[in-house]
């Protein structure tokens, strides 16, 4: 059953091998009564870390050990790029930028683990977001090298991306193609261009041009991308989330307050499983966030809700 025959169906579907994921108010967490609980689907493909009712950093502890821990994509003397997104001159508690304590946890995280370097970079629109967001001082405080990159052409080098449609070629941040670990951390927020911002979109940071994106059809060039290098690890941020006014927040803003946090290896997964979400909360309807098709189609991901194995975590 493809995607469009799933929220066809809606509860019905989600209801096959035990799958809770209903488009009801609470999303994932629909018909949840227990603290822990495992969701195993005939046929899965896919794992995700679900985690809902604490803290950033420790909402991470909780899906990083879900995962297999640290020490699984991190090995002793590697160097890691974190990627979070700090584009905007905002506060933590905007939900317009990644949280300050999440990225703080992740870089403690990757150095307990053995890492020889930890690198955080996002290219910034907002060159004082890197201040407002409280990134750059929590990056530091644990230990990771800053870098800011806006207007900074040598961080990048231009390359080119087999097997993509549009994207073809970008000047991409060097760090990405040099890492031994990619470390991708967006925020779930609404979007202007795209309805949602999740895994996918968020490494629209890692390119020189974004206008070119929006110029030459934006699914597609973020659909596109992953096909240079995919993150080893995703890590979404919905602590609070921007429902209405985003990506920037600046002007006629809305947010809720959900406390969640999801990973996952699969980009394409993480961001299906956010869409779910995102429909409970009527932030999108079923099959609006067009990226996400695209990246399946691609060989990105699984996209296909039944192949996904979701652990749900309660702190």
């Amino acid at each position: 059953m493809d995607r469009r025959e799933f929220f066809k169906k809606g509860a019905a579907a989600a209801g096959v091998a035990g799958l809770t994921l209903m488009l009801g108010k609470t999303g994932v967490w629909a018909a949840e009564s227990t603290k822990n609980q495992e969701t195993a689907v005939s046929g899965e493909t896919s794992v995700l870390a679900a985690v809902k009712g604490g803290e950033p950093d420790v909402m991470f502890d909780q899906a990083i050990e879900a995962l297999g821990g640290m020490k699984k994509f991190v090995k002793k003397g590697q160097t890691v790029l974190i990627k979070p997104n700090m584009s905007w001159d905002c506060a933590p508690d905007s939900g317009a930028n990644t949280h300050p304590a999440l990225v703080k946890r992740i870089v403690e995280q990757c150095l307990a683990a053995g890492a020889a370097k930890v690198y955080v970079m996002d290219h910034n629109i907002d060159r004082e977001a890197c201040e407002t967001s409280g990134v750059r001082a929590a990056a530091e405080e644990a230990g990771a090298i800053f870098a800011v990159v806006k207007g900074v052409p040598s961080m990048f080098e231009e390359v080119e991306i087999p097997g993509a449609k549009i994207l073809k070629n970008t000047r991409v941040l060097k760090m990405v193609k040099e890492c031994d670990v990619f470390i991708n951390v967006p925020v779930m927020k609404n979007h202007g261009g795209t309805r949602l911002t999740m895994g996918l979109k968020n490494l629209m940071g890692c390119v020189e041009d974004r206008r070119y994106y929006h110029s030459n059809g934006v699914d597609q060039c973020v659909a596109d991308f992953p096909l240079f290098r995919k993150p080893d690890l995703n890590i979404m941020d919905a602590y609070r989330v921007m429902t209405k006014g985003g990506p920037s927040g600046k002007r006629r803003a809305e947010s809720i307050m959900p406390k969640m946090l999801f990973a996952s290896t699969d980009i394409v997964a993480l961001d299906a499983v956010g869409e779910i979400q995102s429909i409970a909360w009527k932030m999108v309807k079923p099959n609006q966030v067009g990226y996400i098709p695209l990246a399946h189609a691609a060989g990105l991901g699984e996209s296909d809700l039944k192949k996904i194995k979701i652990i749900k975590l309660s702190v």
